[in-house]
């Protein structure tokens, strides 16, 4: 499989790839979807088999081998979605914590938290550098249902505060990432990112699946560690 796509998601730390899911798994996924209906935002998606085979599919753990090599394993998966009768933002911000089994005082990790039940901590800087995200967008976003907003190359700036995300907001335009049904935002968990409301009645189900490498410090373990 020719990859050209991967040069650009490292440079600008996100990118756009159709056609990721077969109909028959999107299927599933849009029928979890419907079962799972007011738990939507759960973190512990890679529980259903469907979110499993979509992350340890050929098509993206090609994507993902490539750009953090063989040893990658999918160890978070995020459901959530925006609904006629459910419609949010997200404002500007990285994702800087990640999902362990349990929380231990470790040199490097802090603000700890407990998310949907899961402990999460915020790891050191070179954890977050080598993850990389997989949003599987299920029914396509488009200018009306809430798409995501990113800074490109803002994933090489660092852990940002909120000052300087403020000031990098003023600098930089923004860029809007419009995925087609059954296709995927590959982004780097440390580009900066926001969601908008939807102006517009269509549903936007995204799968977010996140990748790590390596083992982590102190006895700490990832909490899922799935094989891709």
């Amino acid at each position: 499989m020719t990859m050209p796509h991967i040069d650009p998601i490292e440079r600008l730390g996100f990118g756009v790839i159709p056609d990721l899911l077969t109909e028959e798994l999107r299927r599933e996924l849009v029928m979890l979807f419907d079962r799972e209906d007011g738990r939507v935002g759960r973190r512990d998606g890679l529980g259903f088999g469907p979110v499993r085979a979509a992350a340890t599919s050929a098509a993206v753990g090609g994507i993902v081998r490539a750009i953090l090599g063989g040893s990658a394993f999918a160890t978070k998966a995020t459901l959530f979605g925006k609904t006629p009768s459910s419609n949010w933002l997200v404002p500007w911000h990285q994702d800087v914590t990640i999902p362990v089994r349990e929380s231990r005082p470790t040199l490097g990790f802090d603000t700890w938290s407990t998310k949907g039940g899961i402990p999460h901590a915020r790891p050191p800087l070179q954890v977050l550098e080598s993850m990389l995200a997989v949003r599987l967008d299920l029914d396509g976003s488009t200018e009306t249902n809430g798409p995501l907003h990113v800074l490109a190359g803002t994933h090489n700036r660092g852990i940002l505060g909120a000052h300087d995300i403020q000031a990098i907001r003023r600098s930089q335009s923004s860029v809007t990432c419009l995925v087609p049904p059954s296709g995927a935002l590959i982004m780097r968990p440390l580009l900066l990112h926001a969601s908008s409301r939807a102006t517009a009645p269509e549903d936007r189900r995204i799968i977010h699946i996140e990748f790590a490498t390596g083992q982590l410090p102190g006895g700490l373990e990832w909490y899922d560690r799935y094989a891709i």
